[in-house]
């Protein structure tokens, strides 16, 4: 077993410890702790074999100290990280948005990280003989994408409610893929993509704030809309309208920044616009990509007029593409009494 524990990293797969725990107490003849359950049966071979109790002794602690080992140093056998998806999404969900879940027996889990952080539902949809309902999600997706601006699909598990992922491909039939990220996972696989249903082209005539910056790399920027006025310790979307002169084989990022009068930063997000599914390289030449990024503002920020500014780079090096542009003016005020 230990052997096969050092192979392999099992040991946080619940089926696997299930499994394990099975064959220690169907083994010794004991439900206890299999470390338990071992030294017991070290004690009773010294009663009876006192010469064959200490190589026993010897592949217990040497399985016990690769065992140890394996946990607090080897990767591969780490927890899977809850924590980092639902602060991922923490961080980037706004009102408008949905999720949906890879399947239903993951919505426990689900709720325990993300509380009721966004609204949202499970698919793919069961019948009572566990049989797939391929037109009742066709109609689930379709209304998601109707009724919400973002749609996000969180992959929690191997898939086995799922396994051709068929709901995945749903979400890409009938939308627009624009951003994934993975999180570690030992026992599970998990996934957050970000959907959209459409690509967000827009018109001129949508920008609140027109422009006409050119940066290197074919890189147009139209315009930005953002809030006149933002509170201390809250995010705000600003919308940057881009455009390629022509196509370009990477994707660029861009830094958002609202800086004071000295040039301190009291507000930054960086990012591939739109998402890394979605970045430059994917762009059609001449046509507008709105661009909503979020932006989050210093809990200490002192009210005041701060500068919007902007500075698009490569996302590989990390050169910029040409000056940072200051795009105009945002206020900072506290949020009125309640």
């Amino acid at each position: 077993m230990f052997i096969c524990v050092r192979q392999c990293p099992i040991p946080h797969d619940q089926r696997a410890l299930i499994f394990t725990h099975s064959t220690a107490a169907a083994t010794f003849g004991s439900s206890a702790p299999m470390p338990t359950t071992c030294c017991a049966g070290i004690v009773a071979l010294a009663r009876r074999w006192k010469i064959l109790a200490v190589p026993a002794l010897g592949v217990f602690l040497i399985g016990a100290g690769l065992s140890l080992h394996n946990w607090y140093f080897d990767p591969r056998y780490g927890k899977d990280d809850h924590r980092a998806w639902a602060e991922f999404l923490r961080a980037r969900v706004r009102p408008g948005d949905f999720l949906i879940l890879d399947s239903p027996h993951t919505e426990a889990l689900y709720h325990y990280y993300a509380d009721d952080l966004v609204p949202m539902t499970t698919l793919p949809i069961l019948r009572a003989d566990h049989a797939a309902s391929p037109a009742q999600d066709l109609a689930a997706v379709r209304d998601a994408y109707q009724r919400n601006a973002r749609v996000w699909f969180l992959v929690m598990d191997t898939p086995f409610d799922d396994p051709q992922g068929r709901i995945d491909q749903l979400l890409n039939q009938q939308g627009a893929l624009i951003d994934q990220t993975k999180f570690r996972g030992t026992s599970t696989e998990i996934t957050l993509s970000l959907f959209m249903p459409a690509f967000p082209f827009a018109q001129a005539s949508d920008i609140q704030h027109p422009l006409e910056m050119a940066f290197a790399g074919h890189l147009q920027l139209r315009g930005y809309t953002a809030p006149a006025s933002v509170a201390p310790g809250t995010r705000s979307t600003v919308t940057l309208y881009w455009e390629l002169d022509e196509p370009v084989g990477e994707d660029y990022a861009v830094s958002l920044r609202l800086v004071d009068a000295a040039g301190a930063r009291v507000g930054q997000w960086d990012t591939i616009p739109l998402g890394n599914r979605a970045g430059s390289s994917t762009w059609q030449p001449r046509r507008i990509i709105a661009d909503a990024q979020d932006i989050s503002i210093d809990a200490t920020t002192p009210p005041g007029a701060y500068r919007l500014q902007v500075v698009p780079y490569h996302s590989a090096t990390g050169a910029a593409l040409g000056d940072v542009a200051t795009l105009g003016e945002i206020r900072c005020e506290p949020r009125p009494a309640p």
